[in-house]
């Protein structure tokens, strides 16, 4: 018996439309020329796949979005009929494209607190420009960006009877905070506490000035002291200062004192570039108290960050990343005789991504290196450990010169505004000696693993959260409880 192999191939032929089977014909008030707006839709109608006749909703929003950053936001466009012949759909388009509209004045609504005239400052709308949906966008983008609001603002054009207007409404959120946040691990010979308090003011009188007092301490070992104040333009420009000062105390190594101050400027709504100096005072012993200055740092950074979205919510909105990159120039100036030079390297990206309604991913990965062509000294190398680095370990518990580290957390979020609770794991690449490497190699890993829950109500925030030291067990574990409450 003979068997035969029968291949059945099946062919569809699908008609290909090209943009010679569609013609546009314009009637009415369009103000602008044919060829004006044939040139808009040019893309459109050149890539169409489809009957020609499903691509004219299209078209038409498109025109409407033209008329619209042109300044014709009233603009009407209607269809008065379909044509078809063998080969050609005309289609003719009734177009009104109302007044030329001049942004007149631009109210708020909802800032019971912020000022109008700061609110003017950020959004960077200029009084008598050309109506533009596509830069109003990015002005309520703008405004968002700051982080005071609870979500993107809205707008609304009106008029007068003689100008017309664009009403933004936003939704404050509570500007004045105190946080508290409290650490625990048991130890072979003794337990150990951590403790950090921050008060905030994101929105001083209502103009978008901020203040910030942290103060951080780690048993008996360490503590740290930040103050920041951030102006937000300088003039009428968007050019942020911010102006810092840092204590730092290491028992046993050194106390530094550092003040400096930092421009940033915003591109658009999704990026900035930033630039500043900074000047560190060091005294080895840290019970010195003195005038003269033993060790004083020099230090000149430049970067820039990049963000789609807000991802640095406690519990996760909406999908999203962010890019940040950072070098600074380090002169170091020791007792007035010996000069070290380096450079210290710092990238941070993360992203989060909606897996349903119910559940997000956040991927986060951190590199920071410092690099001298001598021994580094013992001030400038990277303190890591703790909830915001490693979060099984005690905070600042380890020292190195290159700091590599990747997080991934997923997030059960039953309700976005107030409950989730999140799983995580943390790796990180070190340098265990602590030693000067010009190369990324032989470095050692460290891992934790672990979990909490973040509750949000209508004044403040509690989270509570334990971290494992991967290969240690539940004994070793690390607990960081956060309160924080709005005003």
């Amino acid at each position: 018996m003979k068997y035969y192999l029968k291949t059945l191939i099946l062919i569809t032929l699908a008609p290909v439309y090209s943009a010679d089977s569609l013609k546009l014909h314009y009637s009415g008030s369009p103000y602008f020329t044919d060829e004006i707006l044939d040139s808009e839709i040019t893309e459109l109608v050149y890539l169409q796949s489809k009957e020609p006749a499903s691509i004219v909703p299209e078209i038409m929003n498109r025109l409407l979005d033209f008329y619209s950053d042109k300044g014709f936001p009233l603009a009407v466009i209607k269809t008065d009929s379909l044509r078809t012949s063998e080969t050609i759909l005309d289609v003719y388009l009734n177009i009104e494209s109302g007044g030329y509209v001049r942004i007149d004045k631009v109210e708020f609504r909802g800032n019971k607190i912020t000022r109008a005239d700061a609110l003017l400052k950020q959004s960077q709308i200029e009084i008598r420009s050309r109506f533009s949906e596509t830069e109003l966008k990015n002005a309520c983008s703008m405004i968002y960006k700051t982080g005071l609001f609870k979500d993107r603002p809205d707008f609304s054009l009106f008029d007068t009877g003689n100008e017309h207007g664009i009403l933004i409404s936003v939704d404050e959120k509570k500007y004045l905070s105190i946080m508290l946040m409290g650490g625990y691990s048991a130890g072979d010979t003794e337990d150990n506490f951590s403790g950090l308090a921050e008060i905030r003011a994101d929105n001083i009188f209502g103009t978008l000035r901020k203040a910030e007092i942290l103060w951080e301490r780690n048993g008996g070992e360490s503590e740290n002291l930040n103050l920041m104040y951030r102006e937000p333009f300088i003039f009428s420009y968007l050019i942020a200062s911010r102006i810092k000062f840092d204590q730092k105390f290491r028992k046993g190594y050194f106390l530094s004192r550092e003040y400096g101050f930092k421009e940033e400027f915003d591109i658009d709504p999704g990026s900035s570039v930033r630039g500043g100096i900074s000047r560190k005072t060091v005294y080895p012993d840290s019970l010195y108290s003195g005038s003269e200055n033993d060790i004083v740092t020099d230090r000149y950074t430049g970067g820039m960050n990049y963000s789609t979205e807000d991802i640095y919510e406690a519990i996760p909105r909406s999908a999203g990343f962010f890019v940040d990159g950072e070098i600074a120039a380090l002169n170091i100036d020791i007792k007035d005789s010996v000069e070290l030079k380096g450079i210290q390297v710092s990238l941070s990206a993360s992203v989060v991504k909606e897996i349903s309604k119910l559940y997000f991913v956040k991927f986060s990965t951190q590199y920071d290196h410092v690099i001298f062509d001598e021994e580094i000294p013992e001030f400038n190398r990277i303190y890591f450990g703790g909830a915001s680095s490693l979060r099984g370990y005690r905070e600042e518990f380890f020292r190195t010169d290159v700091f590599i580290k990747q997080s991934a957390e997923i997030y059960f979020v039953p309700d976005r505004d107030e409950l989730a609770f999140s799983m995580f794991f943390d790796n990180a690449f070190y340098n265990r000696n602590s030693m000067n490497i010009q190369k990324i190699r032989g470095l050692s890993t460290l891992s934790s693993y672990g979990g909490g829950l973040i509750v949000k109500f209508r004044t403040g925030e509690v989270s509570a959260m334990i971290g494992i030291p991967a290969g240690a067990g539940f004994s070793e574990s690390m607990i960081h409880v956060r309160y924080s409450v709005k005003f």
